[in-house]
């Protein structure tokens, strides 16, 4: 990961190691010596032999081997993010750093060499739920606020909109530092009071910038969408995962979404573990296929297809994905069609699978589901399920389970099971 992953946490902090100890040393762009497979610009024979590390000039190591592939990777990740989720994610605070550091060191700007810098603004202004506080939970959640922004968001702000070219979201950028609730505050703010915050203070946040105005925002690269009815605490905000599981730190939850409105109506219990790392699909927003009493799971390296089919006023979108890909031969089908408009998701599941597998329609609750035939209520949360005709719900109780050999606090799922294949489900607030 360190080495050969540009998409990968470590990788951030060796490039930064590397480029550090070039400084230190007082290395510069001129020859250097042929060191352990490193190609570099030259260096005679002999010296190759007794070369080693301190010998290696490692500024022209780092512009002919790893920035190229940075700039390659980073070219395919449109929509700015992390496919290691949320809380993995923030570390491209130090990928940002690394831009910042390199161009004052070389002149040279990669930040601007692909729009990622400037989609993560985006992403990070959209992946922020309507009351300001807290964000969306994809992937490994192993920070200590869990779902709670905090002074590592806020870094990879400043940094991207230090190195952005886009005066609209350096806007965006100032907006959101100035705007939001950070983990240990009660009101907006844009630093924590820790005394490591004082370098980051260096990097200006802004005057205050302009507030957003899109209520749809798709990052492909990711594979992730958003979407809200309005810029207001009182909106109701959905995301939703479709596109390339390949990260160790992602989670099985391709075709997964999240609710908000005021608090979380449902997301995944991953957040209730003691762990902050469940990554099978029972966890997560949806379709749990079985066989054999097995659940099947969700295969890395594979990417879901995706057509975003509408989208309108009041944060209207119409989006499909087919999850075929990330399973194998036992699933022959799934596509999930979700719908957002006026305070409701609406999910439509078909699927088809080899005989003996059987298919759960998944929601995570933070509270109790009460069930009346075919719909349930979970505090403010109203689930309605219109397909199969023969629809059963039944709820699980978190606190009562282990997954993967954690524990979990809290949370509840409600499962739907029923003939046929297809399940449509609405979820909608409490009228």
């Amino acid at each position: 990961w360190s080495t050969d992953n540009p998409g990968n946490n470590y990788h951030y902090s060796f490039l930064n190691g590397t480029l550090f100890w070039a400084l230190a040393m007082n290395q510069n762009f001129g020859e250097a010596i042929y060191s352990n497979g490193f190609e570099t610009d030259s260096g005679d024979s002999q010296s190759n032999l007794t070369a080693g590390p301190a010998d290696t000039n490692w500024l022209i190591f780092l512009a002919e081997q790893k920035i190229p592939a940075l700039r390659a990777y980073f070219a395919t990740l449109p929509g700015g993010g992390s496919r290691e989720g949320t809380a993995y994610g923030v570390s491209q605070r130090e990928l940002f750093e690394f831009y910042r550091l390199w161009r004052e060191a070389s002149g040279q700007d990669i930040a601007n060499a692909s729009p990622h810098t400037s989609d993560t603004v985006r992403y990070w202004v959209h992946a922020t739920v309507p009351s300001l506080d807290r964000f969306a939970p994809f992937g490994d959640q192993v920070m200590s606020g869990r779902d709670k922004l905090a002074d590592y968001h806020r870094h990879v702000i400043l940094e991207a909109s230090k190195l952005t070219s886009d005066a609209t979201v350096r806007q965006m950028a100032s907006w959101w530092l100035h705007n939001t609730v950070l983990d240990g505050t009660n009101a907006p703010v844009n630093r924590v009071a820790r005394p490591e915050n004082t370098r980051t203070d260096l990097l200006p946040n802004g005057a205050g910038g302009v507030a957003p105005t899109d209520l749809v925002y798709r990052a492909e690269g990711a594979g992730h969408l958003f979407a809200r009815t309005a810029w207001d605490p009182s909106a109701m905000w959905m995301s939703f995962a479709a596109g390339t599981f390949d990260e160790s730190h992602a989670a099985q939850e391709q075709g997964g979404f999240s609710l908000f409105a005021g608090n979380w109506l449902s997301w995944t219990a991953n957040m209730y573990s003691n762990s902050h790392i469940v990554q099978t699909t029972p966890a997560y927003n949806v379709v749990r296929f079985e066989r054999g009493g097995q659940v099947i799971p969700q295969r890395r390296d594979h990417t879901a297809g995706f057509a975003l089919n509408q989208t309108g006023p009041g944060g209207l979108v119409d989006a499909t994905a087919d999850l075929t890909p990330h399973y194998d031969g036992a699933i022959t089908g799934w596509q999930r069609n979700i719908r957002f408009e006026n305070r409701k998701l609406t999910v439509r599941d078909t699927w088809s699978a080899q005989a003996g597998t059987s298919a759960t329609f998944q929601v995570n609750t933070p509270v109790q589901p009460v069930i009346n035939g075919r719909e349930a209520v979970a505090g403010r949360l109203k689930v309605r399920v219109i397909s199969p005709a023969d629809a059963v719900l039944t709820r699980v109780d978190w606190r009562t389970q282990t997954l993967e050999g954690y524990s979990f606090s809290d949370g509840w799922r409600l499962d739907v099971r029923g003939s046929g294949g297809e399940f449509v489900v609405e979820l909608s607030e409490v009228d």
